[in-house]
Formats: structure tokens, C-alpha cells, sequence
């Protein structure tokens, strides 16, 4: 189907619950971190948003959500495709392959309460897994990114904020003063 597949070892990020294993945390926040609706996230947001994220598996054809429908959680293709398509759309929609974000209209408006409506529909184009991140936790790591980097700018005003532990030692901060922060 020219449908690629994700470098991750599904069975080995995911445990039987659907939750994300703790020792595959650190690979799925790689993963995320490449893609660019995570961008500016920390390397400890995207941790966070990782250990968060729960699977869910799709057959061919099965909807991930409707168009309308309220965004409630934003997705990481990591096997499979996706076809993303609005009622109008006469073009056969959008389609993504793994790795890939979507679901993105959930990260709209998120200092309301209330999730936006989704602007189109999302459905498999064949098996398909994807990390699902709930609107709410995005919202607790984006605020507790947000009360990081303030505290980053008390602390040491001038210095742009050190988004990778790669950063963190260019400035050089000590494991313990990272980890403070961080």
C-alpha cells in the first residue's frame, strides 16, 4: 500500500493497558520531539506528554474522530496511515504516513477549558497504532513548561532557556541544577 512504518518497537513502548511502559518513555519523547507540532517543547515536556500518551489500535477504515466533534486529544501516527478529509474536500483529503502529528485542532484556543471542534475527520487507511495525548494533559505540561521557563528567567536573566540536556550543558549547568529546574 506504500504505507510506511515506524523505526518503534510497538509491542515494547506498550503495556497491555494501553499505557506507555516507563522504560520506552524516553523513545516515544524522541519520537514526538521530531515532529513539528511538538517543536517547542522541552525534552522534559516531551517526557511528560510521553508518559501520558496511551496506544490505540485501528483497523483499516475505522474513524479516529469526526469532523465537529470536539477535540478532546491530539495523536502521533506511529504505524500506519491516516486520512484526514473535511465534508467538502472533492480531493480525497490528506494522507499521512508514520511518524506523523495529527490532530492538531486539539492544541487550539487551550487556554479555554472547552475543546475547539475539529476541523476535519480522521480515519485508517490500514492497521494503524497512535499515541493519544488527552487535551488536559497537554494543557498540566504546557503550564508546568510555562512556570519552568519563568523560573529559568528569574534565575538567570539574559540566557536564552535550554530546551535539550545538549543546551543545558553548553550553558553549563550541573546535573543536580538541571534537574532542579527541571
Amino acid at each position: 500500500t506504500g504505507v510506511q512504518t515506524c523505526a518503534l518497537p510497538i509491542c515494547v513502548l506498550w503495556g497491555l493497558d494501553g499505557a506507555v511502559r516507563p522504560e520506552a518513555t524516553e523513545e516515544l519523547a524522541r519520537l514526538m520531539g521530531a515532529l513539528g507540532c511538538f517543536a517547542l517543547l522541552s525534552e522534559a515536556s516531551l517526557r511528560r506528554l510521553a508518559e501520558g500518551a496511551t496506544l490505540r489500535r485501528l483497523e483499516r477504515y475505522d474513524n479516529v474522530y469526526h469532523e465537529a466533534q470536539q477535540a478532546s486529544a491530539i495523536f502521533v501516527l506511529l504505524r500506519g496511515g491516516i486520512l484526514l478529509r473535511t465534508q467538502l474536500d472533492n480531493r480525497g483529503g490528506r494522507r499521512l504516513t508514520a511518524p506523523a502529528g495529527f490532530g492538531i485542532d486539539g492544541l487550539m484556543d487551550l487556554a479555554h477549558s472547552r475543546p475547539p471542534p475539529r476541523l476535519e475527520s480522521a480515519s485508517a487507511l490500514v492497521g494503524c497504532e497512535c499515541a493519544m495525548v488527552s487535551r488536559e494533559h497537554l494543557r498540566a505540561v504546557l503550564r508546568l513548561q510555562a512556570a519552568e521557563e519563568a523560573e529559568w528567567r528569574l534565575m538567570h536573566p539574559g540566557l536564552a532557556l535550554p530546551r535539550t540536556t545538549r543546551e543545558h550543558r553548553a550553558v553549563g549547568l550541573s546535573s543536580v541544577e538541571r534537574s532542579s529546574i527541571f
